[in-house]
């Protein structure tokens, strides 16, 4: 595992170095208030994208992770392809249905955050986001095969193409408004790629059995629906309630703290990645001491690496921002993400181990736990941001992040019988 664990990291530094270059990008070349436009529109492009696969990618990495050692085999592979085709027939209408409302709903939800230009950063990557849910379910089946070399190129792919499409908006000069349309670039030119890497791996599917499947994986993506909208949702919690009572500059400059520390939660994404179809495998075979010995593998090199980047990205944060945003005022950003880096690490211990609920097939109780976490996250954002701003939309944040670690270790014990 630890070659392919480095791959997947490689694909992070690609993701870090996108993550970067848009936000230096987008709030110098344009303006921090463009920044805060962007960000903004794309926190409801995400929450979108989570409804328009409503967790069938969980169901489909679960499917194919029980079985990844028999992926070769050819029946198998017949099998993938039923078990793959079954998840991206609802996915495609699914998706169809909430471009639409996404569509449709872009001028009320940029009312509601007081910010005109957002209705038109949403029109610009509805077509992204059609493509983003087909997506999400072709990198699913290469993670559920474990085939995560592959998994890395292609997580890579998506930001290289991102950063392709940024450069040609910066040549033609588009509206700050419209640069969220670079998702829509991107997502669709990987579509073609990842598709043709899925399909050659596959075999023919067994079309009187996709409907049988395609049932499975509605209702357990219907029951972990919540879950995948609440998981995007608590991500973009702090930079929407910024919105309501913040100016875009000022949501602009946060922006750039919660881009890196972003990335250090994508460190535990990537380790959690790699974790999912083994914990798939084992709970399916009802070996959970299989599963506690790998959860005690992961805590300390998980809590080790992201505490030690940590310590590290500090001095390095401060320095980015003076040098390349300080005039515009990016440095109020600096305690903010001090705040949101002691909130990761305090997870770090248990985030690897995040999905343990939906591999154990209980996707229900694995959006009661969303529930739970995006509550507090509510709650501690509405409570500090009237009176500490951006320090306080960070510390709420860091808070949820925390007390939803404690969470995840109660639900494992109970539901999953299993000790994090």
């Amino acid at each position: 595992m630890t070659r392919e664990v480095l791959w997947n990291f490689g694909a992070l530094a690609v993701l870090a170095a996108t993550g970067l270059a848009l936000n230096i990008l987008v709030g110098t070349q344009w303006s921090p208030a463009a920044l805060g436009v962007f960000n903004q529109g794309l926190a409801a492009y995400v929450v979108a994208s989570m409804l328009a696969s409503v967790g069938i990618n969980h169901s489909l990495l679960r499917a194919l992770g029980s079985h990844a050692s028999d992926v070769q085999q050819a029946a198998h592979r017949d099998r993938s392809a039923t078990i793959i085709w079954a998840a991206l027939v609802p996915t495609a209408v699914l998706a169809l249905g909430v471009c639409a409302i996404y569509w449709f709903a872009r001028h009320s939800i940029a009312a509601w955050l007081d910010s005109p230009g957002v209705a038109t950063a949403m029109a610009a990557s509805t077509p992204g986001l059609f493509c983003f849910a087909l997506n999400k379910q072709l990198l699913a089946a290469v993670n559920g095969w474990r085939r995560m070399r592959t998994f890395a190129l292609l997580t890579a792919a998506r930001y290289l193409l991102l950063l392709m499409a940024l450069w040609m908006a910066a040549r033609q000069q588009w509206d700050a408004d419209a640069l969220l349309g670079i998702f829509s670039i991107s997502e669709a030119l990987l579509l073609v790629v990842a598709g043709a890497e899925v399909a050659r791996h596959c075999g023919r599917p067994q079309w009187s059995e996709v409907r049988t499947w395609m049932r499975t994986h509605l209702y357990f993506g219907l029951q972990s629906a919540a879950a995948a909208v609440l998981l995007e949702l608590n991500a973009k919690i702090d930079i929407w309630m910024l919105g309501l009572w913040l100016t875009d500059t000022k949501v602009g400059f946060y922006t750039w703290a919660a881009m890196f520390a972003e990335g250090f939660w994508q460190v535990l994404v990537v380790l959690q990645n790699q974790v999912n179809p083994v914990l798939a495998q084992h709970l399916a075979a009802g070996n959970t001491a299989a599963v506690e010995a790998l959860a005690r593998s992961m805590r300390w090199k998980s809590l080790a690496l992201v505490a030690g980047l940590g310590v590290l990205s500090l001095p390095a944060y401060s320095y980015i921002v003076e040098q390349l945003g300080g005039t515009l005022g990016f440095s109020e950003s600096v305690q903010s993400y001090r705040i949101l880096v002691v909130g990761v690490v305090c997870a770090a211990a248990w985030q690897p181990m995040a999905q343990i609920l939906l591999m154990a097939n209980q996707p229900a109780r694995h959006s009661m736990l969303m529930l739970c976490t995006v509550a507090v996250n509510i709650a501690a954002n509405a409570l500090l941001i009237p009176s500490y701003g951006l320090e306080g939309a960070a510390l709420g944040t860091a808070i949820s992040v925390a007390v939803g670690a404690g969470f995840l270790k109660y639900a494992a014990r109970r539901y999953a019988g299993v000790r994090i």
